[in-house]
């Protein structure tokens, strides 16, 4: 146990060596803790570099870190602690350095977190920049993140960036609860998110919050997680909101929350104020809730429970809508709703769902306030089109107005020549069942 107040004056730079910090590797009944690191402090090595400690497996608690963190070659910096070994835990610890990891793996807090480990009660206010898995409070995790907290900018130059976790590997029954993000976080490549970047496994995000920009300059951006990284797996994500604008610069799948959310999925009281945009043309997946709900080869259904989007969406391409672009068989989409004027720049434009591909799929008590507009064809109040499977749609309501820009006739679908047809108050083209629902 090394109770301690204050270290300064220090630098240590190593470039080629591993396990950096006031402790180059900490057991797992080692303690750290009431401990101010000064911004004189700054450590630099090839890999796990971290304030306290390269490698801890202990608990670690009360720090405040002020110093600057490096790895010049490879992987895992954080403002406590290069890696959190598994069973390890850190709380009530904040930091404002600033982390910057050559290869990947940085975090505010911890570099990289093995399974089992728990970080609570932490904050982040410093700068955080990596090479990939970038977040404010850990780049990596494959434990628990409960009650954190980042103030800071986070830009990944690659992959995976995430205003508290960059990559959420889940091994266990994994969850990111009662998290809060207030930092701009962008990432010139894909999977950016305003509290996860890549979410690999079924793990579940509980009661967490996005307040600041999100910017992917590739695809997969989400207020709250950018992908989940299969569609064989489910997230389970309930009281999550984002307020933030959401933007995506040159590919599509940007969502207000939530991308691919894969198979046996359970989204309920979750919603977007923020606006949605996508800037370039051509490109798919925009939506205030989520781009891609279910999959449907397993026996069991994806679920969407009261959830609703009041966020501009904007699109130059196609599949654009408030809640849901594409809604997948054995899909329940239940008690949701969009007030946010939803622009599409082509084709299957909706207020609620803009694509539902595959049988089996309900969409019960849901309706929309706003304004559809597409650019060619399939455009309608609920249902932009469900092709030619028999979906069910019940006890639904468009209030909003449904129009195309496009000038030219008849029924090309299409490309180039693509045409202004399929235009309906409740679907623009649909082989389903409506049952006691109404255009207003």
């Amino acid at each position: 146990e090394i109770p301690l107040r204050l270290v300064g004056s220090e630098m240590c730079i190593r470039d080629s060596v591993k396990y950096i910090g006031l402790i180059s590797r900490g057991g797992d009944k080692a303690k750290v803790f009431n401990l101010v690191i000064d911004s004189t402090v700054n450590f630099a090595g090839n890999q796990y570099v971290g304030g306290v400690a390269g490698v801890f497996g202990g608990e670690v608690y009360n720090i405040t870190n002020h110093g600057n963190m490096t790895t010049v070659k490879m992987q895992y910096a954080g403002g406590v602690l290069g890696s959190l070994d598994e069973g390890g835990r850190i709380h009530d610890c904040v930091n404002y350095g600033t982390m910057n990891s050559k290869s990947n793996g940085a975090g505010g807090l911890v570099g990289t977190a093995g399974p089992k480990t728990y970080i609570e009660s932490c904050t982040n206010h410093g700068k955080i920049i990596s090479g990939g898995s970038t977040g404010g409070v850990v780049g990596s995790t494959k434990g628990f993140v409960n009650l954190c907290k980042n103030y800071g900018t986070v830009t990944s130059t690659s992959t995976s960036g995430g205003g508290i976790v960059g990559y959420i590997w889940v091994t266990d029954t994994l969850s990111i609860t009662n998290c809060e993000n207030f930092g701009i976080v962008t990432a010139t490549s894909s999977n950016c998110g305003g509290i996860g970047g890549s979410m690999q496994g079924e793990g579940s995000i509980v009661d967490c919050v996005n307040h600041a920009p999100i910017t992917g300059a590739s695809s997969n951006v989400g207020g709250i997680l950018g992908n989940a990284s299969s569609y064989s797996i489910g997230i389970k994500a309930t009281g999550c909101y984002n307020t933030g604008k959401i933007t995506g610069k040159t590919l599509g799948n940007v969502s207000g929350l939530f991308n691919i959310t894969g198979a046996r999925a359970y989204i309920a009281d979750c919603y977007n104020t923020g606006d949605v945009v996508c800037e370039i043309a051509d490109k798919g997946y925009i939506s205030g809730v989520a781009n891609q709900l279910g999959r449907g080869y397993d026996d069991e259904r994806s679920q969407m429970i009261r959830c609703y989007n009041t966020g501009k969406i904007t699109s130059k391409g196609s599949l654009t809508c408030g809640v849901v672009a594409q809604a997948n068989a054995m899909t329940d989409i239940t008690d949701c709703y969009n007030t946010g004027e939803v622009t599409g720049g082509t084709y299957t434009v909706a207020g609620v769902v803009a694509n539902c591909l595959g049988a089996d799929l309900n969409i019960r008590r849901c309706r929309n306030e706003a304004n559809v507009t597409g650019g060619t064809n399939r455009i309608g109040g609920i249902v932009g089109t469900s092709q030619k499977y028999q979906i069910v749609v019940e006890q639904c309501v468009n209030f909003g107005n449904v129009a195309t820009t496009c000038t030219l006739k008849g029924t090309t679908e299409s490309g180039s020549s693509a045409t202004g047809h399929a235009i309906g108050g409740l679907a623009g083209a649909s082989g389903g069942t409506f049952i006691d629902c109404y255009n207003v």
